[in-house]
């Protein structure tokens, strides 16, 4: 007689399909090949190695190790709805099962090992007794064995290959179940996603099968960030199958819009996955409101609204003023702007209201601004304007002012600087008139000339005068003893007298304005000697005057610095003075070296740096 198996196998799932489950009910498949849905999952079955089909002894229609050959059955689950039900229970009807043939069970493609308690002998049976687990396998010690085979995976059972190792005995048929749990998953999406503190919502789910009449289902509220590490239960249901929560967000929820709602359940315990769409949760916003009054008649009046940040606005006022911004302004105001204003902050549907009173006074004015530029730098600037108001403030803005008050400003001693333009406003009751302004020309001095001469000088010497500015543009006039006057920057004054000996003044003009600089000219008598330019590149001036007014030869000689002269020259004085080129002859080194000039008795040295 050949031996026979009977497999069931149960798969827990949930769906939004119309699938009929049972709470905890077993579910048999009756197809051999192919795929066919039962209770929300799609079940392909493959025959492998000739496996046979067999119906008896109520098991069937699974027949292995038929024809004397090792084969079985392939079982594959795949959900076929969304969310994805998942197999965790299997149960197989085994019978005939003789000594020496063993039954291997794999599960998701892996050894799954029969214990004894994993047997246990079934109504309807045409065999007894139980069969035995073997090494793990379905095996028998002595003829004509039978069992239920129940297999329970703490994950998801994705395949189930039922084999007949050995095919002795014309092998063994079985009936093959499998087993699903309850399932919840949400209804979605929800009826709101911006929520007020204190709000409700309908928190709906559907059940894929019964669960226990004492189930409670809580809507659970994430934190603010969306995690469910520390949920709020905002909300309760007892119920075994598809209904809703009605849920209640909590006074102190903080505010934010990350916040996501799941349902858990008691009995079982079950978890959904969360509404997956972010929830915005906004308090009631505080608003405040205010104005920039009282304010004159023809100013701006301001309308400020504060709030929680996201919060819209809308204002309604008198002679039917309405405003959505947050700070609207009426320019110019008018006495029938004057009243009450309400403001409404509406926060993602959650509002709140203020009102403000705006009054208005009169405007203060101004006038007859002026200055009494332009003027040149040094001198005083006065800046002046007048109102008709008695109590009214001046104040006063300008390139070296701020908000100076009074009728006029004075500057004593003027800037350039101090050019540009002046604004003046009054106020009188914190109401500010408009702004009037006036510009003031103070021209800037030009730099202060620079001067040089030819001094100190012999009686009958050129008096030479020379200078310029480092300003642009501007014209020289020079100044001096017995009316001199010249209008070139670089000029003669004629011939030094003793009497001559006195100030010459260089004043510089630009745009009417003048700086001055004075020197002093020199007029001598006593002997004088020069020698330039000094260091010399080989040509060289020598002016040597004499102590009287004479006319003489001069010997003149160049010595290095061993004290040997290098270089014979002869100079000869005219009325005192003597004014000779002397250039140096070619090869000398470079160096420190002595021009002596003799006259008479008397010799004169000056020192000299040859550089060629």
């Amino acid at each position: 007689m050949f031996s026979k198996i009977t497999l069931t196998l149960f798969l827990v799932f949930f769906s939004l399909l119309p699938y009929t489950i049972k709470a905890q009910s077993f579910q048999r498949l009756t197809h051999t090949s192919g795929t066919q849905t039962l209770a929300g999952v799609d079940i392909t079955v493959v025959p492998k190695d000739g496996a046979c089909v067999y119906n008896g002894c109520n098991t069937g229609p699974y027949y292995i190790g038929c024809s004397g050959i090792s084969n079985g059955y392939l079982y594959k689950f795949q959900s076929a709805v969304i969310p994805a039900v998942n197999v965790t229970n299997v149960r197989v009807h085994l019978t005939n099962v003789n000594s020496g043939e063993f039954i291997t069970f794999y599960v998701n493609g892996r050894f799954f090992p029969i214990t004894q308690a994993d047997l246990s002998l079934y109504n309807g049976t045409c065999i007894l007794p139980v069969s035995d687990a073997i090494g793990g396998k379905v095996g028998a010690y002595q003829s004509n064995s039978a069992a239920i085979v129940d297999i329970a995976s703490p994950d998801p059972i994705d395949s189930v290959y039922v084999v007949h190792d050995n095919g002795k005995f014309s092998g063994t048929h079985y009936t093959f179940e499998f087993k699903s749990d309850p399932r919840v998953s949400l209804v979605l999406p929800l009826a709101d996603t911006i929520l007020c503190l204190g709000d409700t919502i309908q928190v709906p789910f559907f059940t894929t099968t019964a669960f226990n009449g004492d189930n409670a289902f809580n809507a659970e509220l994430s934190d603010i960030n969306g995690s469910f590490d520390n949920p709020t239960v905002v909300g309760t249901t007892y119920s075994a199958t598809t209904s809703s929560v009605m849920a209640v967000i909590p006074p102190s929820t903080p505010r934010g819009n990350k916040y996501r709602i799941r349902l858990t359940s008691s009995s079982p315990a079950r978890i959904t996955e969360d509404n997956g769409t972010d929830l915005g949760i906004y308090p009631f916003p505080t608003v405040n409101a205010s104005n920039n009054g009282p304010v004159c008649i023809g100013d701006r009046m301001v309308l400020t609204a504060t709030a929680d940040e996201g919060s819209k606005f809308l204002w309604q006022g008198p002679s039917g003023y309405t405003s959505t911004e947050a700070g609207p302004s009426i320019s110019p105001m008018t006495a029938e702007f004057a009243g009450v204003y309400t403001v409404k902050a509406d926060l993602f549907g959650c509002v709140s209201k203020d009102t403000t009173k705006v009054a208005i006074k009169p405007t203060p004015d101004v006038s007859a601004v002026t200055n009494n530029g332009p003027l040149c730098e040094g001198r005083e600037l006065v800046i002046s304007a007048k109102t008709s108001y008695a109590n009214a403030i001046l104040t006063w803005d300008g390139p070296n002012v701020q908000k100076q008050d009074g009728k006029e400003i004075k500057i004593p001693s003027s800037k350039a600087s101090d050019k540009g333009t002046y604004k003046v406003y009054s106020t009188l009751n914190g109401c500010k008139s408009e702004t009037l302004e006036t510009f003031a020309n103070v021209k800037p001095l030009p730099a202060v000339p620079y001067v040089a001469s030819n001094s100190p000088i012999r009686v009958g010497d050129e008096v030479k005068l020379t200078g310029g500015s480092t300003t642009e543009g501007v014209s020289f006039t020079w100044t001096g003893p017995d009316s001199f006057i010249a209008y070139m920057a670089d000029t003669s004054a004629g011939v030094a007298y003793k009497r001559d000996s006195n100030n010459y003044t260089l004043t510089a003009t630009l745009d009417s304005c003048s700086t001055s600089n004075s020197l002093f000219i020199d007029v001598i008598a006593e002997q004088l000697q020069l020698l330039y330019p000094n260091p010399t590149d080989g040509e060289m001036t020598v002016k040597l005057n004499l102590e009287k007014n004479e006319s003489k030869k001069i010997a003149m000689s160049i010595i290095d610095h061993t004290g040997k002269v290098v270089q014979h020259e002869e100079g000869e004085a005219k009325y005192g003075a003597m004014i000779k080129t002397v250039k140096v002859r070619e090869g000398l080194m470079p160096g420190v070296y002595i021009l002596r000039m003799a006259t008479g008795k008397k010799t004169t040295d000056i020192k000299f740096f040859y550089r060629p």
